[in-house]
């Protein structure tokens, strides 16, 4: 198991695959596609992928507003389904 891990971390370090913690007692790891956030389920560990093109744009419109040109980010919204 360890060799397993030890592999991923080096994977994450060439930016073959990306590292995930997600506040939880362990680490996740996904494979380099194209862009996209996290909707983590706090109560089943659930974790939605999504893209949202306002986001993105809002992001750089941020940045710009800010004097800088963004290279890089990470965004993970944590939260509980709605219940009816």
């Amino acid at each position: 198991m360890a060799t397993v891990y030890r592999t991923l971390n080096l994977l994450d370090e060439l930016n073959l695959v990306q590292k995930h913690d997600f506040k939880e007692s362990f680490s996740r790891f996904e494979v380099k596609e194209e862009h996209h956030h996290h909707l983590v389920d706090v109560e089943s560990g659930e974790v939605i992928e999504f893209t949202n093109e306002s986001l993105e744009i809002l992001k750089h419109e941020i940045a710009a507003e800010l004097g800088f040109d963004l290279v890089d980010h990470t965004l993970e919204l944590y939260g509980r389904r709605k219940r009816n």
